[in-house]
């Protein structure tokens, strides 16, 4: 029959272990994208990068947010689109129209949210309607380029402030 001591001795080894496995996932789960390297960049900038050598930029943004200011050229939500997408989308784009609509042939960002619609943005404590136009500054995470399409991606994109609107 095993000591009373044994017994203990294998409950604290089980109970370290439990904690030590506690404590590593709370510290995996805690860092989230505020210890992540943000890069500051306008459309311009940005596109350039990917027209002049993709497979550098690719490598440069893989896994990294982004911060872009810049101004919106469109904006979309999934109803207007099922089913192809799923999320709500800015896209900023340096080639405007005489109209202000954007080209999709040049090269442009196609931001997606997470969230389901995004209508509006409260900054500062001000809800501000998003329209096209507006200058924003958005941070999302770097997802691919499709040279096909001169598109560069980012998901779970945010907008985190409005500096000018109507």
């Amino acid at each position: 029959m095993p000591h009373d001591y044994e017994k203990q001795g294998k409950k604290r080894s089980y109970m370290k272990k439990w904690v030590v496995a506690f404590i590593s996932v709370f510290l995996l789960l805690s860092c989230d994208n505020k210890n992540r390297e943000v890069i500051h960049t306008d459309p311009y900038s940005l596109t350039a990068e990917f027209v002049n050598n993709s497979d550098a930029a690719s490598q440069k943004y893989k896994n990294k947010l982004i911060e872009i200011t810049g101004i919106i050229a469109e904006r979309g939500f999934p109803k207007d689109h099922k089913p192809l997408r799923d999320a709500s989308y800015i896209v900023f784009s340096d080639s405007l129209d005489e109209n202000g609509q954007y080209d999709f042939n040049k090269p442009h960002i196609l931001c997606y949210f997470d969230d389901i619609e995004v209508h509006e943005t409260a900054v500062n404590g001000k809800t501000i309607p998003l329209r096209n136009g507006y200058t924003i500054i958005l941070q999302g995470q770097f997802s691919e380029y499709i040279p096909e399409w001169n598109r560069i991606q980012l998901r779970h994109s945010k907008i985190l402030d409005v500096l000018a609107s109507e």
